[in-house]
């Protein structure tokens, strides 16, 4: 799926795209947000603002871990390292 998405992205110009990390979206909704907004050219609303501050958004980046033992964990880390280092994990 990521290597469709970079073919994809490189059949759109650079100022139409914007890359939002869920990482980024989890740690500061409202400023990630309210930047897709100035870059889509749209109101950023205080009600926007406050319904979003009203949702706690809590990173699961951790979860594919549970159900698998560490050497699972280590073949799937090894089969996907490539694409993991690509991104910056």
């Amino acid at each position: 799926l990521m290597d469709a998405y970079e073919a994809a992205k490189r059949s759109v110009p650079h100022d139409r795209i914007m890359e939002i990390r869920y990482e980024e979206l989890c740690a500061d909704p409202v400023s990630v947000v309210r930047a897709a907004c100035e870059f889509s050219q749209l109101e950023f609303a205080p009600s926007l603002q406050r319904r979003i501050g009203s949702f706690r958004l809590r990173s699961q980046n951790e979860k594919w871990k549970e159900g698998l033992s560490p050497a699972q964990q280590d073949i799937l880390n090894d089969c996907i390292r490539d694409c993991l280092s690509h991104w910056g994990y």
